[in-house]
Order: structure tokens, then sequence, then C-alpha cells
């Protein structure tokens, strides 16, 4: 119900009731109001200058009362007695609470407040600020602290936001500048915010050099002088190649296919400033005399490799080769390294060598299992064993060659291998034999058979330095053997 209707309706009461309360020759007493409690919210929002920029320009309070009144809403300067603004509120007995709305038109920047008061009864009051709107203090961070110059690059640029406040540490609406100053280099970006809202503006490293250096934002704002931001460190690097080096797997080679160091593997290795595989232009070759024999291209960082078959046109040329790598990123100078490889004539052959032992030199040693058999020297250079008595095992014969030294110095080459040639000239009953490498779990045996037998080459594994030799008799067995060959096959370097 309005004011107006209000005031109607009492008036229409009070003439109703006029003729039975009248009393000849007397006045009607006036209505007298009740006292009224009121209870005044805080406002909604502070309000901040300038007014209609859309940013906090209003703000609404809350306003009740126990009965029906009319109440004086003012607002109050900061001294709390001039009064800046006045407005009347009619609360009706089915409308005891309402909403105040304070603009900031004409307001000044600071603490007020605002009072409401009943028409009978006490005043009630509530702070009311008002920001200027003009930035006191504004911040400024980078979305990353470190960028590089090429543009290429896997971080080119950085997102400088940017957010200004007043004295009421509201956000305020701003303009201004992002300023980065990078290895002698400056870079100027416009930012602006029509609402307060954080703004952002785009820091680039191509702009800039490479080196330490800051941003920091400068803005106004609502007729502010210039506020600026504190500088946050910014760094910007390269995109270069810090190093590089270049590695052969041989360093002496013989490019005769047969196995044995015929070609060398060449390695590059290349570090950059981003610590990530970049693009690069460059080369690696291979050359001699100051003539290139051959070469490949580059165009990235990434480890490379490539075999060289340490050929010139398909020949080979005996001599000292530099294996040269020069690699240059987007940005810095050209990186090199170097290397030698010696290419020499060279083809492994293989070689044999073999010798007979008497049977008495192979078979050093006997152990007899049972106590009536026994192994004993026979003429000048047979060997025999006799199993007397039944059982599995009655007597062994061992014995043991070392390798010659021209097999062990072989075994840069290759493994090597052996074969013994075991010649028996009396057998009967079960008798087995057989040959390994010196402590080695594993060999080469079979069962002996009359006359010459060989059970096959046995590698020598590149280590072998002795042989060992073994036969053993079962019970009821007989053997003899007059001698044994022992045999090497082996690589050796011809130059020829």
């Amino acid at each position: 119900m309005s004011r107006a209707s209000a005031v109607l309706l009492s008036l229409a009461l009070v003439a109703t009731a006029a003729p039975a309360l009248a009393v000849d020759g007397e006045e009607e007493p006036l209505p007298v109001d009740e006292t009224a409690t009121l209870i005044l919210g805080p406002p909604s929002t502070m309000l901040t200058l300038p007014d209609e920029d859309g940013v906090r320009d209003a703000a609404t309070l809350a306003l009740s009362s126990d009965v029906a009144t009319d109440v004086t809403v003012d607002v109050l300067a900061a001294d709390g007695i001039g009064i800046l603004r006045t407005q009347s509120v009619a609360l009706a007995a089915d409308a005891l609470s309402t909403s105040i709305a304070v603009p900031v038109t004409d307001l000044p920047a600071g603490t007020l407040s605002v009072r409401a008061t009943p028409a009978v009864g006490d005043p009630v009051s509530v702070a009311l600020t008002v920001g200027s709107g003009r930035p006191a203090s504004v911040a400024l961070s980078l979305s990353a602290s470190s960028i590089y110059s090429w543009s290429g690059s896997s971080r080119p640029k950085t997102t400088a936001t940017v957010v200004a406040v007043d004295e009421t540490a509201l956000a305020v609406p701003f303009a201004g500048s992002v300023v980065a100053s990078v290895g002698g280099k400056t870079q100027t970006v416009s930012v602006a915010s029509s609402t307060g809202a954080a703004a952002t503006a785009t820091v680039t490293g191509s702009k800039l050099a490479a080196g330490s250096g800051s941003v920091r934002a400068l803005v106004t704002g609502a007729g502010s002088d210039v506020v600026a931001s504190a500088a946050v460190p910014l760094t910007v690097r390269t995109t270069a190649v810090t190093a590089t080096k270049v590695s052969v797997s041989l360093a002496t080679i013989y490019p005769s296919k047969d196995g044995y160091k015929d070609a060398t593997k060449i390695a590059v290795r290349t570090s950059t400033t981003t610590g990530a595989t970049i693009p690069v232009t460059g080369y690696v070759k291979v050359s001699r005399d100051g003539k290139t024999i051959t070469s490949w291209k580059l165009t990235s960082s990434k480890t490379w490799s490539a075999t060289w078959a340490g050929t010139v046109s398909g020949r080979l040329v005996p001599g000292t080769y530099t294996v040269t790598v020069a690699v240059k990123g987007p940005e810095g100078g050209t990186k090199t390294s170097s290397t030698k490889v010696v290419v020499k004539k060279g083809k492994l052959v293989t070689k044999t060598t073999s010798t007979w032992y008497s049977a008495q030199r192979a078979f050093d040693d006997w152990m007899p299992f049972d106590s009536r058999s026994r192994c004993s020297d026979v003429g000048s250079t047979s060997f025999r064993c006799v199993g007397a008595t039944e059982g599995f095992l009655s007597v062994a014969a061992v014995g043991t060659f070392g390798v010659p030294t021209a097999v062990r110095n072989s075994y840069k080459y290759g493994d090597g291998t052996v074969r013994v040639v075991l010649s028996t000239t009396e057998l009967a009953g079960t008798v087995a034999w057989g040959y390994t490498r010196t402590g080695a779990e594993t060999g080469k045996s079979d069962l002996v058979v009359k006359g010459d037998r060989s059970l096959g080459r046995l590698s020598l594994k590149g280590s072998a330095r002795s042989i060992d030799l073994a036969v053993v008799l079962a019970g009821k067995s007989r053997f003899t053997s007059d001698k044994v060959k022992i045999e090497y096959t082996y690589k050796v370097m011809s130059t020829s």
C-alpha cells in the first residue's frame, strides 16, 4: 500500500467514526503514532567512483520496522553530521520492510554512513564505504618467468596478468601498459580493464634480447597519477646449440668385410639452451688431406648416428681420416667437434695348429674308485687303465694342456676352438671320455671307440687358458691309448 493510500484510508476511518465519538462543544483528539524500532542492514556492496562506469555504482540496504511508520533516510558525511542526501520511506502495516537503493552519484570518497530515523523512535545507522576508483596499487604476474627469443620455440612468449585496486582493496578499472625490459631491449604492450577484472598482455621473446630483466605495469584510472606495479623478473633465452660432440665406436678399422672391425659407428650428441630437441643446420663429414670422402646432413639436435665402412669410393685406402661435425641452431653460433679414424689394410685368416702327444704325456694322473682298479704306462708311449671290480665307476685318467700363447693372443679376433683326437688301441667294456675348458661345467663327451676319434670342436670362448682331458672306466673294463692330438683353430691378422 502506498503512503497516499494509507493516508486516505485513515481519513475515511476517522470520518466514519466521527458521529459516535463527537461531543457537542469539544474538539476530537489527534491520533498518536506508535514508537517504531528499526533494523537497517549493511550495504550490499561498497560503492566506487566514478558514477556510471558500471563498477559498484549503487548499493542496497534492507530496512524494516516493527510497526507502520514514516522513515527519513539520510546519507551522512564522514563527520557523521553533514547530510549528503535524504529520502523518505513509508513502511505500512502490511509492508514493514523494504530495500533502499543508494547510488554513488555525487557522493565523495570515504567512510560515510546511512541513518534511518522513524517518525517516533530512535534512529539506526550503518557504515557506507565509497572508494575513489583511483588505482592505489597494481599487481602483475607472469605465466612463465623464462621464455625464448626464437619464435618457433616451445615457449616464445609469456602472458602478463594485471589487476589494480583502490584504497578499499577492491579491483577498479584502469588503462596503461605493460613494459618488459630484457637484454637491452624494451617491449611496451597496452593493457586495460573497463570493469576492474584482470587484464592480460602478451610479452614476446622475439621483441627482446637474451638476458635477465623484468616486467612491470604502469596504469592510471579515474583521473589518478600513474601507478606502477612491482617489477617481476623475466629471463629470455636463445634457442641455440651449446655444444656438440662426435665420437666413433672404433678408432681403428680394417674394412675387409671379414667380421672384424670392418666399419665404425659415428655418433653425434648435441646439447641446447632449451634442454630439448631443436631444429639445426649442420653436417657430419669424413675427410682426408682436406678432401671430403663422405658426408651427412643434420637437421635436428637429437642424437644422430651412422656407420662408415672406411672405404673411398668402395676402395680400401689406408690412412688417418678426420670425422667432423658442425651444427648451428636457430640462434647462436656454430659448434664443431672432430675425431680421428685410422684405416688399416688387414684381413683375418684362420690358422690351424695341432700336436700329437704320447698317451703317457696326455694322461698325467689317474684316480681309482676301488682297491683293485688302476692305470699305468705301457711301453714308451701307451697308457693303460683297467677297471677290475663290478661297479658303475672303477677308475679315471686325467690330463691338462695349456692353450698356446699364439692362440690366447688371437682372442681379440675371435673365440678360437680346440679339437682333441684320442687314439685307442685296446678297448673292452664301457669307457667314456671328454674334454672341456678348465673350470667350465660343460664340454664334449661320449663313449670311447677303438681307433682315432674326435668329439668335435669346442669353443675356447675367447678366454680359456687350459684344456682338461679325462677317460672314465666302468667296472670290468679295459682301455689303452698310444697318443692324443690337440688341434687349435684361431684367427690372425694378415696384411698381405
